[in-house]
């Protein structure tokens, strides 16, 4: 009679039973998409481990918790509580249809969810029924054997090696022992000096392996000894893929190939001894120990090639006739392949009327350099277009029935009909440039159609050898390159240029050296076509030039001495001039002060027209009118400062009002009380504290530290607004020349060490003021400072002012 499974009574059934809260252990058998599973539940002292079950990498989606492993299921079962702790909404479950206990009581499932179980150093992934009656999480057979909780036998027992009949006495029924698992980590850091430590400990872990032959003894051979015969012409095969060992059998191993060589199975070949397997045939060539060469079978082939007894007219004929050319770029390489038409289908149909009609004349691939690897889609495959072209010149230059073909649909009208000045991308137009050298029509390819090229692309040659234009292409870079390296080695080697480095380019003018013999000797021609072309330049200011020092210099009335310039330096001499940004009218009034040569201010004119910085920055409108203020009596009785920023970076600008002498101090990372103090500290310890100083309404220039630091030097400070920059006029002229300074000067971060700020500064400082003819240096130091631009030695004197109170100081020193 059938019992009730609820209550175990009999004559009822489970479904009918009113003992609704009393339960007995059961096993339900379920079937779930055609799977058999076996859940336990209600069993005392189940056995748990602790998992952790997530769902993807999404934090938020994992949890710890406790499992039952059932090697009797065969998926994994859990309850409700799971998804609660994995913030899992029923609505997402899969829907996989009903279960069934092994009394064909249907089960419903509220779903089931897929999710990775991580035990230790070992995960699975599952898909995990959800019952409303499961109160545990259970995890099937599979998941315990992936989590290592069982081996991958199981149920079976470990493997019984049968006793061999050869020899029943050795024989044994022990099973072999499982090979440990190889470690996951290390106890010490994997260095050379840990060597020995870590070879005792892996002995030590794998101490319970054994390599012997008690498990699974080898049959010994009775009877009378066996022969093996060889015959003579009998090649030994070489194995070149040995067998990898484990450490802790390599002592067995040894013992046993010992074994084998005192039987007489092997022979050793001591180390270093050459053997008589010195030679190899491999891709074609005969590698021997001393040289290689081709195969017998190649050089055989090439003998007994059959050449054509006549000339074949459609042999010929393919040289001239239609001709496609198939292109492909990836993110890796290009490829092109050359095909020529044996058929005689229509153009139309091209590569896809037969399949024996067109045949394979050329294909080649090569990698993309580091710059075409950035290359645009449409660029790239411009560029495979192009090169292919190249490439492939001897057979396609000239060719009249030329076809290109590219899987990439802009190309075909970039490359088709459209004019080079319709072409604004500058790397297009100039691939566009190198194909105009043939004639072809462009068609388009799907890509999934364009497999021949498209695999050359992606698995180009390695190292595909340059070919002629390739090298005229390397050897023109390195020239170019090799000419930007002396033109920057000229123009920054040599900052300053002295007297001795202008008698050194004179020496080497040749033109130069006839004007000093023609000025040294004084006899010009009457007129200025009878003199040599070279000469006729200074014809019209012979009377004002003069030789001193194997120089010619160039005197008008009272002015200063000035240096006639060869013609080597004249273009280094105007950029020292230009370094400033001060413009045409400040270029030529440093020049005048120490240099000539013919057209020198239509030199500086073109240097003031091509530059940007001076383009950007001129002076578009007259400034209105500055507010005055009383005038100083001596340098640096009224200073003004200002900060500005440049390019991101923070600048003070210090200048003298009576002089014009101009500081320029950077704060790389902010111009803070403190940083301004210090620097404040240093220009009154060089040039004495001001009675007054001129500041706008900043922050930093009128914070309290700043109004204490002045008060105790006795500075007076005047404060101007920062939205009315008339009031500190002074300063705003003194930044608008700073940043025309610094425009394209400074170095990385805005940093002032540089040999084109100190360049540029000493320009401006040698540079005559407007309607002063004097420069601040002058001014404030009484001389000329030695800079980028040549001049006569008196430039640098001391003005005869200061001259005679240096005197006065030397003699009172004397005493």
């Amino acid at each position: 009679m059938l019992a009730c499974h609820n209550c175990g009574k009999t004559g009822h059934l489970r479904k009918m039973c009113r003992s609704k809260g009393k339960q007995v252990a059961a096993t339900e058998e379920m079937e779930a998409s055609g799977i058999i599973i076996a859940a336990t539940r209600n069993v005392e002292r189940q056995p748990f481990i602790w998992v952790k079950v997530s769902i993807g990498n999404n934090e938020r989606k994992s949890a710890k918790i406790q499992v039952v492993p059932d090697t009797g299921a065969q998926v994994c079962v859990a309850g409700p509580g799971l998804l609660a702790a994995l913030n899992i909404i029923k609505t997402s479950l899969v829907n996989r249809g009903n279960l069934k206990d092994v009394a064909n009581v249907s089960l419903k499932p509220i779903g089931s969810f897929t999710c990775c179980i991580q035990h230790g150093s070992r995960t699975t992934t599952q898909e995990i029924y959800i019952l409303e009656t499961a109160t545990r999480c259970y995890v099937s057979l599979q998941a315990c054997k992936d989590l290592g909780l069982v081996h991958a036998d199981f149920p079976y027992q470990s493997p019984v090696v049968a006793p061999t009949t050869a020899d029943v006495g050795n024989a044994t029924s022990e099973s072999a022992d499982y090979l440990l698992a190889r470690p996951d980590t290390v106890p010490l850091t994997p260095l050379e000096e840990n060597v020995p430590q870590l070879e005792a400990w892996l002995l030590r872990y794998f101490s319970g392996s054994k390599f012997n032959t008690d498990g699974s003894p080898l049959p010994v051979m009775e009877g009378k000894p066996h022969s093996i015969h060889l015959l003579p012409d009998a090649k030994p095969y070489a194995c070149h893929t040995p067998a990898s060992v484990p450490r802790h059998w390599e002592a067995e191993v040894k013992k046993q190939l010992d074994e084998d060589i005192r039987k007489g199975i092997l022979e050793p070949v001591p180390v270093g001894e050459a053997t008589e397997w010195r030679q190899v045939d491999f891709v074609g060539f005969h590698v021997g120990w001393d040289a290689f060469k081709p195969t017998e079978e190649k050089l055989a082939a090439i003998r007994n090639f059959d050449m054509p007894a006549e000339a074949s007219l459609t042999d010929i004929r393919s040289w001239h006739g239609p001709t496609v050319v198939v292109t492909d770029w990836s993110k890796v390489g290009i490829g092109f392949v050359v095909l020529q038409q044996h058929c005689s289908c229509h153009l139309k149909e091209a590569l896809f009327c037969c399949k024996s009609g067109w045949r394979l004349a050329l294909c080649g691939s090569r990698h993309l350099t580091s710059a075409e690897a950035g290359y645009a889609p449409v660029e790239g495959e411009a560029l495979a277009v192009a090169w292919c072209l190249r490439k492939a010149r001897l057979f396609l230059l000239g060719c009249p029935n030329l076809i290109v073909i590219t899987d990439h649909r802009p190309l075909v009208k970039l490359l088709g009909d459209r004019e080079l000045k319709d072409i604004a991308n500058p790397r297009l137009f100039g691939l566009k440039e190198k194909t105009l050298h043939y004639r072809f029509q462009i068609k388009y390819l799907p890509g999934k159609r364009n497999s021949a090229a498209d695999f050359l692309s992606r698995y180009p040659a390695l190292c595909a050898p340059p070919d002629a234009t390739d090298e005229e292409d390397a050897n023109d870079m390195e020239g170019a390159m090799a000419a930007a390296t002396v033109a920057a080695l000229n123009c920054d080697d040599c900052i300053v240029l002295d007297s001795t480095t202008v008698v050194q380019a004179a020496a080497e003018d040749p033109e130069y050296q006839l004007l000093v013999a023609k000025v040294t000797a004084g006899d010009w021609h009457p007129h200025r076509a009878q003199e040599l072309v070279c000469l006729r330049h200074f014809y019209g200011v012979r009377d004002r030039l003069a030789v001193s020092q194997w120089l010619v210099t160039y005197t008008y009335g009272q002015g200063s001495v000035r240096l006639v310039i060869p013609i080597a330096l004249r273009k280094h001499v105007a950029e020292n001039l230009h370094a400033g940004h001060q413009g045409l009218d400040g270029m030529l009034r440093r020049a005048r002060q120490t240099v000539y040569w013919p057209g020198m201010e239509g030199d500086l004119q073109h240097h003031r027209d091509v530059c940007a910085v001076c383009n950007a920055y001129s002076l578009s409108q007259a400034a209105e009118p500055l507010t005055l203020t009383p005038p100083p009596k001596y340098p640096f009785q009224h200073t003004v400062a200002d900060l500005f920023q440049l390019d991101g970076q923070m600048y003070l600008a210090y200048a003298d009002r009576l002089t014009g002498w101009l500081e320029i101090a950077h704060f790389p990372s902010g111009a803070t009380s403190s940083k301004l103090l210090s620097v404040m500290r240093q220009y009154f310890q060089r040039w004495g504290a001001p009675e007054s100083i001129s500041t706008d309404g900043g922050t930093n220039l009128t914070s309290e530290e700043m109004s204490n630091f002045l008060e105790r030097w006795g500075v007076e400070r005047r404060v101007s607004s920062a939205y009315f920059p008339q009031s500190n006029g002074r300063a705003e002229a003194a930044v608008k020349s700073a940043k025309r300074l610094l425009h394209a000067n400074t170095g990385g971060g805005g940093s002032l060490r540089t040999d084109k700020v100190s360049v540029a500064l000493l320009q401006y400082l040698n540079t005559p003021l407007r309607g002063v003819k004097k420069s601040p240096a002058q001014l404030a130091m009484g001389r000329q400072l030695r800079d980028g631009v040549p001049a006569h030695q008196q430039h640098y004197k001391v003005d005869s002012h200061w001259r005679g109170a240096l005197r006065a100081q030397e003699r009172e020193s004397v005493r």
